[in-house]
């Protein structure tokens, strides 16, 4: 059964015409604070350079790049519980990054000519070149500062790097959670509850997750550093899953679903993994298409590598690469986003093997998230917000291994996507803590343990996660299967 919608995100962020009308909002608002202030700036920085290339919609033919390239980050149902009554005690947040640069050149392409990527800071200079000085880095082994770069704004990209609408998107989205989550931050600041952050350790992912806390915690209502926790072993973050290693040199996130997995700790997930990426039939009308462009580079490239470096050039109407055989062009590189769609789909919730290896590499991360749930539950305990800042390849798995990996949102999880758990306490009822699920703003139903219900008991939700492991008393057990 799909997810259902529950409340309908519609449109794009506002865009003020008037400057004075910061000032003038500024102003009336003046008796709620300096924060309030603060956050409809942000807003308007985040705003700025949202709009597609020449500001001009695509047609409805191309929605889905319109929709992978500019998310409507300003908008959700998130702390809009479907009763009243109910009293948020946790926030769990899994986040994509924002827009970036490719981080393929299409296997075989010329070398690039005229304009490429920018990440130019342009009017978010000071936000971004402030990071430093509101944000630490810590290593996740040792609670030592490490010496990270916050994405710093250059002319010209390097490959993966967060671009400045990237910057924005999570600006926006730091706005928009911000007011979404009013009460629960308040609550949260006035109680001292619990702020874990932590993110993994490319740059962009990084700096994506200092600048939505810029937003959604400005230093007026979250006084100090707030640290980001980052582990230095790439493997053993179990945000990209536990139990599988990738083939040394790989890359770890945003397209990287087209490699197998030889070996890990988790025997099982590596056997289903590897009989779904043997079932996979790779397309190979659009393989000959890209063959008579690029050559024999070609051969034994993942599909992603060529969508990958198509979809970021066309979110900012730049051109296709050439082979020398000749240049891509759109409507290649919608189908080659729509082959990536299948592809992501069946690797991470095939029924050849994808979705058991999913249920089984990120049982670990999905149990961490309970974690923060179960102590925000305890009578007395105050509120908890946990982020954790990733890649495409963290959301997709998430969603699969919750049980809503399918139908409409089975493909390429959107630049700035991200994933809320919510932990609700309702006073004077018998169940008293419920967990809902959203998707980038979106309630969704048919989480694992919790059928049908939008607020799911959150022993139900603990039932859920523990079958992931398929009956076995733990996820060493369940892994030797």
């Amino acid at each position: 059964r799909s997810p259902i919608l529950q409340e309908s995100m519609v449109g794009g962020p506002a865009t003020m015409s008037q400057p004075s009308a910061v000032s003038l909002r500024c102003g009336l608002l003046a008796v709620v604070g300096v924060a309030t202030c603060l956050a409809i700036q942000l807003q308007q920085i985040s705003d700025k350079g949202d709009e597609e290339p020449n500001g001009n919609h695509p047609g409805p033919a191309e929605d889905r790049l319109r929709e992978y390239c500019y998310p409507p980050v300003g908008l959700g149902a998130e702390g809009r519980p479907p009763r009243e009554g109910l009293e948020l005690r946790a926030v769990v947040l899994t986040i994509r990054h924002g827009d970036r640069s490719a981080i393929h050149d299409a296997p075989g392409s010329l070398p690039h000519r005229g304009r490429g990527f920018s990440c130019e800071a342009g009017d978010l200079q000071a936000v971004w070149s402030g990071l430093p000085q509101r944000f630490r880095v810590l290593s996740t082994d040792t609670g030592k500062p490490l010496r990270r770069p916050f994405s710093p704004p250059a002319k010209k990209c390097g490959p993966g790097q967060l671009t400045s609408r990237g910057f924005r998107q999570h600006l926006a989205l730091g706005s928009h959670l911000q007011e979404a989550y009013r009460p629960f931050v308040s609550d949260l600041q006035s109680s001292r509850g619990v702020l874990y952050v932590r993110s993994t350790k490319h740059s962009r992912t990084i700096s994506s997750a200092a600048a939505m806390l810029t937003s959604l915690l400005p230093e007026q209502l979250w006084p100090g550093r707030i640290a980001i926790e980052v582990n230095e072993d790439e493997g053993a973050e179990i945000m990209h899953g536990a139990g599988i290693r990738r083939r040394q040199g790989s890359r770890a996130g945003d397209g990287n679903v087209g490699q197998a997995s030889m070996e890990g700790a988790c025997p099982a997930a590596v056997r289903h993994g590897l009989q779904q990426f043997f079932a996979w039939k790779r397309p190979e009308a659009e393989y000959a298409h890209l063959r008579a462009l690029y050559g024999d580079a070609v051969e034994n490239r993942s599909i992603t590598e060529f969508a990958d470096a198509m979809l970021a050039a066309s979110c900012h109407g730049l051109p296709l690469p050439c082979g020398p055989g000749g240049c891509a062009g759109r409507p290649l590189a919608l189908l080659l986003a729509h082959r990536a769609d299948e592809l992501y789909c069946a690797r991470f919730a095939g029924a050849e093997g994808g979705a058991r290896a999913t249920q089984l590499s990120f049982y670990l991360f999905i149990r961490e998230m309970l974690t923060y749930l179960d102590a925000a539950a305890v009578v007395g305990a105050p509120p908890v917000l946990a982020i954790f800042s990733g890649h495409d390849t963290v959301i997709a798995p998430v969603l699969s291994a919750l049980g809503v990996y399918r139908g409409r949102l089975c493909r390429w999880p959107p630049y700035g996507s991200r994933i809320a758990l919510e932990l609700y306490r309702a006073p004077g009822r018998t169940v008293g803590h419920f967990v809902r699920l959203l998707y980038n703003g979106e309630a969704l139903v048919g989480m694992r343990g919790c059928g049908t219900k939008v607020l799911c008991p959150l022993e139900d939700f603990a039932n859920g996660v523990a079958s992931l492991l398929g009956g076995a008393a733990d996820w060493d057990t369940a892994c030797a299967v």
